[in-house]
């Protein structure tokens, strides 16, 4: 896949974490993320436990990440 900002070719990687992945439209002031209105859990991957795990592609150039 090529980065739509600059036209680089994005490695494929993964965003992981101990604890929860969450998407947020906009900054949230709650202590924990997942809690706050219209949070989204972002998928556990289900071969390890413990730990939050999902696709991604950077690209090394503009730094930018795309989640799939």
């Amino acid at each position: 896949m090529k980065c739509p900002i600059c036209g680089t070719e994005m490695c494929k990687g993964a965003i992981e974490s101990v604890t929860d992945i969450v998407w947020l439209s906009e900054p949230s002031k709650v202590r924990k993320p997942r809690n706050a209105k219209g949070a989204m859990l972002l998928k556990r991957n289900e071969d390890v436990i413990l730990y939050y795990c999902v696709d991604a592609k950077r690209c090394e150039k503009c730094g930018l990440i795309v989640i799939k």
